[in-house]
């Protein structure tokens, strides 16, 4: 029904002179879902990080018998750590105190928070990647900085990459992941990166 809509909308244009028209309707959902509306261009845009634009969308491929249809996210966000403290058991780690170690614990902080686009929901509610192992967060995410438990990971020290989305060794946390934690949705999280991360694009 929309399709047909549209197509009578260009026929309409056509009517009143206007030619050679660049037609486009298909965000990344309909890009996958209707070969027939693809026209002269498709603005695909969640679909480019290797992404569903819903769950709806993935269930509607598979009952239109294209079960093997795959996406692969390809998104990374990493960081390093940039200090390293040692806490003693009972200590309170920081803003409000809200968290307190139960063992001796080996802190490192990486330089992103909530101003770079990492959600305050995965305060003592998330991971990151150190050296292929999951690091905790710890306490509240701050401005810039976050706390990770990384008593766990021998050689975690200041320099060693932290990956905020994406995958080290056999460890993955993708922008889906941290959607469930925060009640929200991977557009969310991976629009409210902040342009004052660097973005480097691979080949």
């Amino acid at each position: 029904m929309q399709i047909q809509k549209f197509e009578k909308a260009v026929l309409l244009a056509e009517s009143l002179g206007y030619k050679n028209l660049i037609r486009h309707m298909c965000a990344s959902a309909s890009t996958m879902l209707f070969s027939s509306a693809h026209y002269e261009m498709v603005r695909v845009g969640i679909s480019l990080y290797g992404l569903w634009p819903s769950i709806q969308t993935r269930l509607s491929l598979n009952l239109n018998g294209n079960k093997n249809f795959q996406l692969s996210p390809i998104l990374s966000w990493k960081t390093r750590i940039v200090h390293i403290q040692n806490h003693p058991a009972n200590s309170y780690i920081g803003y409000g105190s809200t968290f307190q170690t139960s063992y001796p614990t080996k802190v490192a902080i990486v330089p992103i928070g909530y101003y770079e686009g990492l959600d305050r929901k995965l305060s003592s509610n998330g991971d990151m990647l150190v050296l292929g192992k999951r690091a905790r967060i710890i306490g509240r995410i701050c401005m810039n900085m976050t706390m990770l438990d990384v008593t766990h990971i021998p050689g975690a020290d200041v320099g060693s990459v932290v990956t905020v989305i994406g995958q080290d060794g056999e460890e993955l946390i993708t922008a889906d992941d941290i959607a469930d934690r925060t009640h929200t949705i991977n557009y969310e999280i991976t629009t409210r990166i902040s342009k004052s991360v660097c973005r480097i694009v691979v080949d």
